[in-house]
């Protein structure tokens, strides 16, 4: 029997490497990832591609503060 083996998904987008506590993709479509971390602040960023999350492939269109 395989066994499965599983690695903590680590995404560092905040100030001082902040946890992200809610993260919510657009419904429509337009890639826009909307996150909100422990600095307090509220990202959006739109990613690029299909599949995969890398920093190659998303890029921060503004912050609220």
């Amino acid at each position: 029997m395989k066994s499965m083996k599983a690695a903590p998904l680590i995404i560092n987008w905040h100030d001082q490497n902040q946890p992200i506590y809610s993260a919510h993709f657009e419904a429509a479509g337009k890639g826009r990832l909307a996150i909100a971390g422990g600095d307090t602040n509220v990202r959006v960023r739109r990613r690029h591609g299909h599949v995969s999350i890398t920093p190659d492939t998303v890029t921060r269109i503004y912050t609220l503060y």
